[in-house]
């Protein structure tokens, strides 16, 4: 089956489905290809696109705003423990 095809004969199933369940797993299927899990958290915790972008800009405004620790400043810090 072409692509089109395919889209028309998932069209048919939609309409036949009655479990909100179903429809709501789909649309949270369609969601991720928008906003797709790109890496997972030390928790195992998914991050989204988003997410991940949101951190970053996070990050960047710390370093802009010098809310940063260098290497140098860290090995000093770690010759008193």
């Amino acid at each position: 089956m072409d692509i089109q095809a395919e889209k028309l004969h998932l069209i048919e199933e939609l309409t036949r489905i009655q479990d909100i369940h179903i429809i709501e797993q789909i649309k949270g299927l369609l969601k991720q290809k928008s906003n797709p899990v790109v890496g997972y958290e030390i928790t195992g915790a998914p991050i989204t696109r988003t997410q991940l972008i949101k951190q970053i800009e996070e990050a960047e405004r710390r370093i802009d705003n010098g809310e940063y620790v260098t290497q140098e400043d860290l090995e000093k810090e770690s010759e008193n423990w």
